[in-house]
C-alpha cells in the first residue's frame, strides 16, 4: 500500500479524514476509489417527461437527467424553477439523444452524443426527435435543478 504521513495529507482537514480509507494508522492511502451508481442515485426528481438523477462522491456532484421526447424545459421544469429561463450552469455530456439550447441572447446550439458542453444560466432549451436525450452533468448547481425555491 502506498502511502505518506497524514501530516501532508492532501485528504486532511484538521487532522481528520474526510471519509474511511483515507487514513489508517497514521498515514494517507493514496490511489483509493470510490463510486456510487446513477442506477440507485442518492436522491431522483422526477418532473414532467424526465427525471434528474444525482450522487455525490467525496463533495463530487454527479448528475444524469432524461429528458423524453416532447421535453422542453420552459413547459416542464420551469412551473418547477419558478423562474423565466433555466438559471442552472451545466457542465457535461451528451450521451444519447439531441436537444438544443437557446440563450437568453437568442443564440441557439444543439448538443448531441458525444458533445461535452457549457451551459451559462439563462437558458431555455427542449429534445429534438424521437429519442430520449441522456446527460450527464458535473455542475455543482445541478443539485438545485427541478427543486422548487
Amino acid at each position: 500500500m502506498l502511502g505518506f504521513n497524514v501530516t501532508s495529507c492532501p485528504h486532511m482537514r484538521g487532522g481528520v479524514a474526510p471519509a474511511e480509507g483515507h487514513a489508517r494508522r497514521g498515514w494517507c492511502v493514496v490511489g483509493s476509489v470510490l463510486t456510487k451508481s446513477l442506477d440507485k442515485p442518492d436522491e431522483s426528481r422526477p418532473f414532467s417527461n424526465g427525471v434528474s438523477e444525482m450522487v455525490s462522491i467525496e463533495g463530487t456532484m454527479i448528475g444524469r437527467a432524461r429528458f423524453q421526447p416532447g421535453w422542453r424545459w420552459s413547459n416542464d421544469v420551469k412551473p418547477i424553477a419558478q423562474t423565466d429561463r433555466c438559471m442552472i450552469l451545466h457542465k457535461g455530456y451528451c450521451i444519447a439523444g439531441s436537444m438544443t439550447v437557446q440563450a437568453d441572447d437568442g443564440t441557439e446550439t444543439t448538443i448531441s452524443p458525444g458533445d461535452g458542453y457549457v451551459i451559462e444560466p439563462g437558458h431555455d432549451a427542449w429534445v429534438i426527435g424521437g429519442e430520449a436525450c441522456v446527460l450527464v452533468d458535473f455542475s455543482e448547481q445541478m443539485m438545485e435543478y427541478a427543486k422548487a425555491p
